[in-house]
């Protein structure tokens, strides 16, 4: 906020999914190249499940500060009472796309850049299926649920989560005013150090899109210009219609 930077990434279907390890992988990345400093960690999420409150991020958030000597705040925004700096930044992008031809994905890569000139211009970075780890190994923590018995708490209710490098423990709080409190759930101690290199790639090729998708943006071609049309053509997608299995 202090410095006016703000990194964007874009990708599209065929290179990632809508998963919990692809949003771990930008974020944690993310870390490695802006936290210099051993300095603590305060992060703000909004309360979308497999982006930002389930056990892959958290188990990924306890390694990362283990590795980097830092503790981590992740705390969640309250839904309809809170905003984020980010939402101004994303209202910036949509009024700069308004009016704006947009053909490929590199379009909004463009967009984005010329959303902002001061302080300086936001920073985009356009990922493929290369770019993503799979974080879902070296789980410490199964659950991150601030219960076991039915009426206890469940992940949604959790408004902080706490990030102990040396403990490598997780605290969670379930108002902002309340202390932190461990945990409830039994712990898998893992012996080496995980670091970002200790994980496997997520994708081992472009993800094919669904064969009705694929057909579908072969149609808009007749709408675009015909240097864009060879993109639609290469993308990976599967060679059959999906069937539904019939009830016996």
């Amino acid at each position: 906020m202090a410095n006016g930077d703000c990194a964007n990434y874009v990708w599209n279907e065929s290179e990632g999914e809508l998963e919990a390890s692809v949003f771990v992988t930008i974020l944690i990345k993310h870390l490695i190249k802006v936290c210099i400093l051993k300095l603590p960690i305060v992060i703000y999420s909004d309360g979308c499940g497999y982006q930002n409150r389930n056990s892959v991020l958290s188990n990924a958030l306890l390694h990362f500060s283990k590795a980097h000597n830092v503790q981590i705040e992740q705390k969640f925004l309250v839904k309809g009472h809170t905003q984020m700096e980010c939402d101004s930044v994303h209202s910036l992008i949509e009024r700069q796309s308004k009016g704006e031809d947009i053909f490929l994905p590199y379009d909004f890569v463009k967009i984005i850049k010329k959303s902002r000139k001061y302080p300086k211009p936001l920073d985009v970075e356009l990922l493929t299926y290369k770019y993503f780890l799979d974080f879902k190994d070296y789980q410490i923590y199964r659950s991150i649920r601030p219960g076991n018995s039915k009426g206890d708490p469940e992940v949604k209710d959790v408004r902080a989560f706490k990030y102990n490098p040396t403990s490598l423990i997780i605290e969670f709080k379930l108002l902002f005013d309340d202390i932190y409190c461990e945990l409830p759930q039994r712990v898998k101690p893992i012996d080496t150090e995980i670091n970002i290199n200790s994980y496997k790639p997520l994708y081992l090729k472009p993800i094919d899109l669904t064969l009705s998708k694929w057909e579908d943006l072969q149609k808009l071609k007749a709408v675009m210009p015909v240097d864009v049309h060879s993109f639609y053509n290469k993308l990976p997608h599967k060679k059959t219609f999906k069937t539904r299995n019939s009830k016996v």
